[in-house]
């Protein structure tokens, strides 16, 4: 039906006010609607807090009898937090329900079923593709037990990230830059090398005007990093190995700047290991910006979920360092997923293919 698929359109949209405050949670939207016209509506605002069903279902208040229900995704049937979403859909007089993909984690899964058992008309799967997508960090944390990796690069056309090393240069186009923007906005965390942090001091801030400022996490394998960059000034972490000198620690722990210290893999700290670690804390998405020996390491350890290469027109030259991405595809499970311009760049998007 057109009309189903117009409303969920409408509370996929509410799910994306969400973002950047309801991890470890899916982002959800829902709307109640009658006789073709929303009468409540509302979005999961807070992990711990009510869900985007109940927010809605108080919004629309007594319209909610002899309604329909439209939820991003498969409403709850168990007892966490807050109490099943399944029990306060079925005490609104609610008739019908759509919802847009089923639950993937098993404690939270058979809302559906439980509420067509109670004699409620109950459909599934419209727009299901594109809550997945929207919720994609939060359902690899569910099936792996680790965030979604994004490896971004930006490469010239002769496959140079950088005109020389230890020089600081720009080869994205200001219309790829704001595109990263949104990139940080869905990411939890984003992680780079310490030359990257050393050379370019960055912020690593989400301009995009919406969404929070993800956790800011550099790789070193000797703590050589000046404890004064802009990114290490809050919210942020060192990855660095174990065992580490004392006073070059304290350094950085006196300044309050998160140590995380793993098992050395190949003279550099475990990625693996980080990536389990940062898992366990809930982050659901990691954002890559550099550099290429931090970028070589991932690729070819397949531990990238999701490769995206803004490629240059224009050639740098120089002694930079290069990366010949080909040279990681296979290895890293990937394969080309989509190809399109930004700007005055060439966008290339590859994924996991398993």
């Amino acid at each position: 039906m057109f009309s189903d698929k117009r409303f969920m359109l409408q509370a996929l949209a509410l799910a994306k006010n969400g973002l950047g405050s309801v991890a470890p949670n899916p982002m959800v939207g829902a709307l109640v609607v009658k006789d073709q016209n929303i009468v409540g509506r509302a979005w999961h605002q807070k992990a711990g807090e009510a869900h985007a069903e109940v927010l809605a279902l108080r919004n629309a208040g007594n319209s909610s009898i002899g309604s329909t229900i439209y939820v991003t995704l498969e409403p709850c049937s168990h007892q966490g937090k807050t109490p099943p979403c399944t029990e306060a859909i079925l005490a609104s007089g609610v008739e019908r329900v759509v919802y847009g993909s089923a639950d993937p984690n098993p404690k939270a899964s058979g809302g559906g079923e439980f509420l067509r058992a109670k004699g409620l008309e109950v459909k599934v799967g419209v727009c299901a593709e594109l809550e997945q997508q929207l919720n994609r960090g939060w359902r690899n944390l569910v099936f792996t037990g680790r965030p979604f990796v994004t490896l971004k690069l930006a490469l010239s056309s002769d496959n140079r990230l950088s005109v020389g090393r230890g020089l600081q240069t720009q080869i994205s186009c200001p219309q790829s830059q704001r595109f990263v923007q949104s990139l940080r906005a869905f990411s939890s965390a984003i992680l780079v090398g310490a030359e990257t942090c050393r050379v370019d001091d960055p912020l690593l801030t989400n301009r995009s005007g919406y969404g929070c400022d993800p956790k800011r996490i550099v790789v070193s394998s000797d703590l050589q990093l000046p404890p004064e960059a802009k990114m290490l000034q809050s919210n942020a972490a060192i990855v660095c190995p174990l065992g580490l000198d004392k006073m070059v620690k304290q350094a950085f722990l006196s300044k309050s700047i998160e140590l995380i210290e793993l098992d050395n893999q190949d003279d550099r700290p475990n990625l693996s290991s980080l990536f389990e670690r940062l898992g366990e804390d809930g982050f659901e998405s990691v954002l890559v910006e550099g550099g290429a020996e931090l970028s070589r390491s991932l690729l070819s350890s397949a531990l990238v979920d999701r490769l995206l290469i803004f490629k240059s027109s224009d050639s740098l030259g120089g002694d930079g360092p290069t990366l010949n991405v080909g040279d990681y595809i296979k290895i890293a499970g990937l394969e080309l997923k989509s190809e399109m311009r930004s700007g005055s760049d060439r966008l290339c998007c590859y994924q996991r293919s398993n």
